[in-house]
């Protein structure tokens, strides 16, 4: 499966309309949003056998999403939104 920016525009499209219709609260402090960081683990799973340091910095360079966390805060992220992670692809 070849990785394009169609492909990552369509999912980050899907998980921001997804988070829309659950009325997920975003805090506007933070540098990027929460779908990015969904979408960005997306990417990792699906294109980069899990390797978010590898999605991480494709998403950068490229450019789409040039305000990417670091690894570590992008696991902190990952875990703090845990729960509606479950809640919105387990259920």
């Amino acid at each position: 499966m070849k990785l394009s920016r169609d492909k990552i525009t369509g999912i980050y499209c899907i998980v921001d309309d997804l988070l829309k219709s659950v009325q997920h609260p975003e805090d506007k402090r933070r540098r990027i949003s929460d779908s990015e960081v969904i979408t960005t683990a997306i990417v990792s799973a699906i294109y980069f056998g899990g390797h978010h340091d590898h999605a991480i910095s494709f998403m950068q360079v490229t450019g789409m999403i040039p305000n990417m966390l670091s690894n570590s805060r992008f696991c902190r992220r990952i875990h703090q939104i845990g729960e509606l992670l479950i809640e919105l692809f387990c259920s």
